[in-house]
């Protein structure tokens, strides 16, 4: 009887902790993808990207960035290369387990490029291009 009890109150612990876990991670999912868009975006360009803030609805299969900004590669003058005002989408959430996944809406609201020729004659576009091109060939190139 011990062993039944004990093995009770294990899964019942066990099932608080998943429920505390799941409502964590879906009540900061938002603030999640802003730290992750701004790390990940900034090792890939090799240069600060920032967004004002990140909503998800995982429920309506909808999300949106506001504000995402990439600031220019070393060697330009400008503050940053673009921005993008806000950037929503929508999926079909009854298709998230099919192939392919229907996407309803990508909506791009204010985006600004700044293109820029430096004095070296390279414009920033390349060598964003270019950092990019390196950052991603390294992850490539790593053991299989």
């Amino acid at each position: 009887m011990k062993i039944g009890r004990t093995i009770g109150i294990s899964l019942a612990a066990l099932a608080v902790i998943v429920i505390v876990a799941v409502v964590y991670l879906l009540s900061s999912l938002d603030s999640l993808v802003a730290d992750a868009i701004r790390k990940y975006g900034t090792q890939v360009t090799q240069t600060t990207v920032d967004v004002s803030s990140v909503k998800i609805d995982i429920k309506d299969g909808a999300g949106s960035i506001d504000q995402l900004t990439i600031a220019n590669p070393k060697g330009f003058t400008s503050p940053h290369i673009f921005t993008l005002g806000n950037i929503s989408t929508a999926i079909d959430i009854a298709s998230v387990n099919k192939d392919p996944v229907v996407i309803k809406q990508i909506l791009i609201k204010q985006p600004d490029v700044f293109y820029e020729i430096n004095e070296a004659g390279a414009s920033n576009l390349k060598e964003l291009q270019k950092n990019i091109e390196q950052s991603t060939s390294k992850a490539n190139s790593g053991p299989k």
